[in-house]
Order: structure tokens, then C-alpha cells, then sequence
């Protein structure tokens, strides 16, 4: 387990071995997804940044996507993706 280390809000943890970090919320999303495909950063699920097998493959992700598309916004901004996360 590791319970030294403090995970952000956005980050689920799943353990695939003791030495995941968990799928990254915020990178979960199908914005740029396959963008970086051989990037490291985002597909080794021993980095914080993972995002995860496919878009929407995490039930909030989905959840949060099902919301926003059963609603009317005239305007959405997320400033999270404005930021490396």
C-alpha cells in the first residue's frame, strides 16, 4: 500500500500493482486522448499522470459525461485542462 503518499482529488487509485499510482480523472476524457500514444507520461500505469485504458473507461468520467450531455449549458469551461494535470 502506499499510505506515505497524498494522491490529488482528481486521481482514482486502482491498484494493478503496488507500484501504480492510479488512473488520472483528468486525463480520462476523450480530448487528445491518442495524442500521445507513445508518450510515457500518460500510458505507464506507474506514473501519476496515467489516463487510463480508453476515454471514458472510469465510471466518473462516464458519469460526468452522461451529466453534461443531459443538460442545456449555453457555456462550459473547465479551467483544469488549461493546466498540465
Amino acid at each position: 500500500m502506499k499510505s506515505n503518499i497524498i494522491l490529488n482529488w482528481i486521481q482514482i487509485q486502482i491498484y494493478f500493482s503496488s507500484d501504480d499510482f492510479g488512473i488520472n480523472l483528468m486525463n480520462n476524457y476523450n480530448y487528445n486522448f491518442y495524442l500521445f500514444n507513445d508518450n510515457d507520461l500518460y500510458t505507464n500505469t506507474c506514473n501519476q499522470y496515467y489516463r487510463g485504458l480508453a476515454p471514458f473507461s472510469e465510471e466518473e468520467t462516464v458519469a460526468h459525461n452522461s451529466f453534461i450531455k443531459s443538460q442545456s449549458f449555453k457555456m462550459a469551461l473547465n479551467l483544469m485542462k488549461f493546466f498540465h494535470c
